[in-house]
């Protein structure tokens, strides 16, 4: 497996925020909830101009505390940063030699790191929960278009036999050189319930496979390289490069 030689700021920003709701999901305060942001920026270098530091993870943490105080009086948290794997099913590809054409069944795992699970004190509803810090969303509707469609929330919720996810969002802007009335705020939270009848989660789960079909048997034809993954437009997102694009670009 490869392995970056360093993290980029807004995944280690947005780790070390899981780290620390991590540590108070499992009951933990505000000081333990720093001690482990201390620990996942322990020696990292932060850059100048870099809005995303320790103590911004910091004041978020203890802002997301205010923002979301009530959580344990209407939720019981049942699994925090819950790993596990389920069969996902079987895909069925095609091989391609020198020898001719041979079908192949593959079995897949689908392997997860949850969040949290969560558990409604009213009503006893099972929801995953997910938290998603970012620089900034555009719109609230955007952000729900999504994660509504989200097939990595709707296989958390698929794995864990339950319908419907809490998903928070965070944004955390950099500050405005002069701040305005039309200012947007430095730091804003969002909370979204999602919910996936059975049948889309199933479709979601037979899309996962026949995609891996496809992708193994381009993978299976003697002396062809396999195809790139994803789309092109792919390869830049949320205004950063893939961190991989070089080693792409290698004739």
């Amino acid at each position: 497996r490869r392995k970056l030689p360093s993290m980029d700021p807004a995944l280690r920003f947005g780790d070390a925020v899981h780290r620390a709701l991590d540590v108070r999901q499992q009951g933990g305060g505000q000081a333990a909830m720093e001690a482990e942001i201390d620990l996942a920026f322990d020696g990292v270098s932060v850059a100048e101009d870099e809005h995303r530091t320790p103590g911004r993870a910091k004041e978020v943490a203890g802002l997301y505390g205010v923002e979301y105080a009530g959580d344990w009086a209407a939720f019981e948290v049942m699994a925090s940063e819950k790993a596990g794997e389920r069969e996902l099913g079987f895909v069925s590809w095609v091989l391609e030699d020198g020898q001719g054409r041979m079908d192949k069944v593959c079995r897949v795992m689908w392997q997860f790191r949850i969040d949290g699970v969560w558990r409604d004190r009213v009503n006893d509803k099972l929801y995953v929960k997910d938290t998603k810090t970012m620089k900034d969303c555009g719109s609230w509707d955007h952000v729900h278009a999504k994660y509504h469609m989200s097939p990595q929330l709707k296989l958390y919720c698929w794995s864990q036999g339950v319908n419907d996810a809490v998903v928070d969002s965070i944004v955390v802007r950099p500050g405005a050189v002069r701040v305005t009335a039309r200012s947007k705020p430095r730091t804003e939270f969002n909370r979204l319930v999602l919910h996936w009848s059975d049948e889309e989660l199933q479709e979601c789960r037979r899309d996962t496979l026949f995609k891996l079909g496809q992708w193994l048997t381009a993978c299976g034809r003697e002396g062809q390289p396999p195809p790139m993954t994803g789309a092109p437009e792919s390869c830049v997102r949320f205004g950063r490069r893939c961190p991989y694009y070089d080693v792409c670009q290698q004739r």
